[in-house]
């Protein structure tokens, strides 16, 4: 028998798969639902207004509409916009400046229309028009803007498939001491090719020319950051912009010059009153705006805008393109706006208000921190294998790959660990699965034998388990290593596959930068649930943690599902795996974390350059202290291990480290990574920091403060007070000496 030799069937093998991939690909191309649109004007806004109508008109003209709490809400009858005033101390909070500012608005729309882009907004495009209507009920006003670009639409009875007119219904109800506002907008012309992209919701609530000593705009920049209005700031140069649960990488084409944020809120001070506002519905969708005196601009404000349509301008000058999807966002954006008066007039005050609203609003658990150990957990990543192979066989890949810890040395690590002291651990197994590090997909991804045997396994759960300790097992549900094959790939705007790039500290060991992996498509993410329910070797671990929904979420143009669709899935389809087991999650969005009992590294710090002028808080953790429990940043990854402790205690979180049993740097190389350069130092902080924070665990922040020049104090609901000390020199608080770079907990 004539036989062909073995590498011609591998030849062929590969040819007849490298033909089915184009074919798959050509098959896959483009995104339906999608348009190309070449802009031939960019940000016609079309007739402008009267001064006035731009500015609030003076507190006493204002029509009084009701009162709940210590809050009178009032109307302005000259500009259609809502005031609200602070009876206690006599603060007004208006929703346009108090001096003329031409930009200024209730809200601002930005549309598409034959190959224009219009800025339109209420003062200059409805009021100015005459076509704003209020209804005011009993604790209660409703809004009505008709948005035209001239005069001329403004007037018609009925219009042409040309024309630009959308109404925009604005809702206010004052309850509870609090503002609820919602804002649904709708499009008037039938057959109209007009899209609105993007609606700007009281970006001027709160602003003013001037601010008081003491007076701040909080940003949700990491776990929360404060623009301190009384001190000057040269190197603020523009707006600061935060997107609400991180970069839409289906939409953003990679663009970096915006800031993280995890939770949908912001607010500000101003004197003895505050107010912060939350963004209930439409969050998915929203990029929060902050601003300050400065020589471009004469005002300071703070304001969320939402994009309506998903959209993605490219090209340069007049060479400019824009991508809009045909899905709109149809529901309602909602905002509520809690106010703060006195002592409570603070970041801590916006936190509390802030915990309440997301319990009654179900973002939140009504649970507290469940304590079934006397210890703190320390979470511990454990590195298993870095791989960036397309398949593995028992101990063979065909790509270069490393194991870090397999299953016998985590124990070894972890029984090192107890023999120090270290007593409470959450074990994070990283890079366990298919894939490695750079996880394959969870549907077909299985537990990599280089790490262990069965037996090897379920020794160190037998382990963890005696000491009360936890193992979790790390998983990505919404991403995975990037494959030759589609079908499952969520899609970005230009009917790519939809990809993201994840830095990761073991990258420099294997030669790499970056992963770069693929978005899952939301048709698929049940199914993805479905087979993580129905893993039995999933179900031998304490708990999963839910890696990349934490911090990655994205548009799918595949499903024709906008972000918040998206969020929506995602929320709802995590809930079952919390059934019988225990659930973790990195970074900690807010939409998803309702139904998770560990938030790992969570952040612990702003993201923007700080300054005397801008200072990070942790308004996360006032946030979620009690409720969930959180760790800090891994210390050993940090730039500085020992303000990373100070910051970790401060905080309130659990100490963090990331670590491999082997060595991973090359020789001469510092190797952050290699557990044996860290195990004294952690348990020496462990020790100290599991004295400060074990038994506050369960109970709330009630306040932190700067109390003198880097030196904080936290408290919490038991009284308990810890003080940490960044400065060079010892401190003296209330007859008590706070050692210099040190922490001090007292009862």
């Amino acid at each position: 028998m004539n036989r062909k030799p073995f590498s011609k069937y591998i030849l062929s093998a590969v040819a007849a798969m490298l033909a089915f991939v184009m074919l798959f690909s050509l098959s896959a191309c483009g995104t339906s639902g999608v348009s190309e649109i070449r802009l031939k004007s960019q940000l016609s806004s079309g007739e402008g207004s009267e001064a006035y109508l731009h500015a609030a008109s003076a507190a006493d003209t204002l029509k009084s509409i009701s009162s709940s709490g210590l809050v009178e809400m009032l109307f302005d009858e000259s500009a259609y916009s809502v005031c609200v005033r602070d009876t206690s101390y006599d603060r007004l909070w208006t929703s346009l400046p108090a001096e003329e500012n031409f930009e200024a608005a209730v809200a601002k729309a930005q549309i598409v229309s034959d190959n224009k882009l219009y800025e339109l907004n209420t003062q200059d495009h409805s009021v100015a028009f005459g076509k704003a209507k209020a209804d005011i009920s009993k604790n209660s006003v409703k809004v009505t803007y008709i948005l035209t670009p001239d005069s001329k639409t403004a007037k018609k009875e009925s219009y042409s498939d040309s024309d630009i007119a959308f109404k925009l219904v604005m809702n206010y109800t004052l309850e509870d001491g609090s503002l609820y506002v919602s804002a649904k907008t709708k499009n008037l012309v039938d057959g109209s090719d007009a899209k609105l992209l993007n609606l700007t919701l009281l970006e001027y609530f709160g602003s003013d020319t001037k601010a008081e000593q003491g007076d701040y705009i909080f940003v949700p920049d990491g776990s929360g950051a404060l623009i301190k209005l009384d001190t000057e700031d040269e190197a603020f140069e523009q707006p600061l912009e935060f997107e609400v649960y991180g970069e839409d990488v289906a939409t953003s084409e990679g663009k970096k010059d915006k800031y993280s944020a995890v939770v949908p809120a912001y607010g500000m001070k101003r004197g003895k009153s505050a107010f912060v506002i939350l963004i209930t519905d439409g969050d998915a969708i929203a990029d929060i705006s902050a601003d300050r005196v400065r020589a471009d601009n004469k005002f300071f404000k703070v304001g969320a805008s939402f994009d309506i349509t998903p959209n993605c301008i490219v090209g340069e000058k007049d060479e400019k393109s824009i991508y809009v999807s045909e899905n709109s966002y149809n529901d309602e954006i909602k905002l509520c706006v809690r106010f703060l008066n006195g002592s409570n007039a603070n970041y801590t005050g916006m936190a509390a208000a802030a915990r309440e609203q997301f319990i009654r609003t179900h973002v939140l658990s009504t649970k507290t921190v469940s304590v079934n150990s006397e210890y703190l957990p320390l979470d511990l990543s454990v590195i298993g294998v870095a791989d960036d192979a397309l398949f593995s066989v028992g101990k063979f890949s065909p790509n270069v790959s490393k194991t870090f810890t397999d299953f016998e040395q985590a124990q070894d690590m972890v029984l090192r660990m107890k023999s120090k002291g270290i007593n409470g651990i959450n074990l994070r197994y990283k890079g366990a699965l298919s894939g490695g590090y750079n996880q394959s997909d969870v549907t077909s991804a299985s537990l990599l034998h280089r790490l262990g045997s069965k037996g090897d396994l379920e020794e160190l759960l037998s382990y963890m388990t005696a000491q009360n300790m936890g193992v979790y097992l790390d998983i990505n549900i919404l991403s995975s290593a990037k494959s030759l094959f589609g079908g499952s790939a969520a899609e970005n705007i230009f009917g790519d596959t939809a990809l993201y790039s994840y830095d990761s500290e073991i990258s420099p060991y294997i030669g790499k930068s970056s992963f770069k992996r693929q978005l899952t498509a939301t048709k698929k993410i049940n199914r993805v649930i479905i087979d993580v329910l129905g893993n039995g070797r999933f179900g031998d671990f304490t708990g999963l943690c839910i890696n990349d929904a934490g911090s990655v979420l994205y548009s799918d143009f595949s499903s024709k599902k906008n972000r918040q669709e998206v969020a929506d899935i995602i929320s709802n389809e995590i809930t079952p795996l919390t059934a019988g087991r225990n659930l973790m999650t990195d970074t900690g969005n807010f939409f998803m974390i309702k139904d998770v009992e560990f938030i790992s590294h969570i952040p612990t710090g702003a993201n923007a350059p700080i300054s005397e002028a801008y200072e990070s808080v942790p308004f996360v953790q006032l946030v979620l202290h009690g409720i969930v429990e959180y760790s800090s940043q891994p210390i050993n990854l940090s730039k500085d291990s020992e303000t990373a402790m100070l910051r970790c205690v401060e905080y309130g979180a659990c100490p963090s480290y990331e670590w491999s049993y082997e060595q991973t740097a090359k020789d001469g190389e510092t190797d952050n990574l290699y557990y044996e350069n860290w195990i004294t130092s952690a348990a020496d902080f462990y020790t100290r920091a599991n004295d400060a924070l074990a038994d506050v665990r369960s109970s709330r922040m009630t306040s932190h403060e700067e109390i003198k020049d880097g030196v904080f104090c936290t408290e919490y609901d038991t009284g308990a007070m810890v003080y940490v000390n960044y400065s060079q020199e010892n401190v003296v608080v209330s007859g008590i000496t706070i050692p210099a770079g040190d922490f001090l907990r007292i009862n």
